[in-house]
């Protein structure tokens, strides 16, 4: 998938991919759905709260935020792309578990 260059098509994709629409998102984020629509749309700019309320709801690492508030400020370029994977997140840690391992091979 292409990397989005503004800030609306950024938000737009994260939002599908998280299975949200525009209301959901909204009322989420505590603003209107028209004000989502917008900043899809490309234009409106989100102010630094609703930029940080959103990326709240979509659940960005903490160390990405500040860079991201800035791209939807438009005061720094587009992110990274966001790698996903389709492997399957573990129920349980892998690493550490030697009492198991040792348990196992008893």
């Amino acid at each position: 998938m292409d990397r989005p260059h503004t800030f609306g098509p950024w938000l737009k994709q994260r939002r599908k991919a998280l299975d949200l629409t525009q209301d959901a998102l909204a009322l989420q984020v505590g603003c209107t759905a028209t004000t989502i629509r917008r900043i899809e749309a490309g234009t409106r700019r989100p102010s630094r709260q609703i930029a940080e309320r959103l990326l709240h709801v979509l659940a960005i690492a903490p160390e990405d935020q500040l860079a991201i508030v800035g791209f939807a400020r438009g005061t720094l370029p587009a992110p990274p792309p966001h790698r996903s994977t389709n492997l399957p997140v573990p129920a349980t840690r892998l690493i550490g578990r030697g009492e198991q391992l040792a348990l196992i091979q008893r």
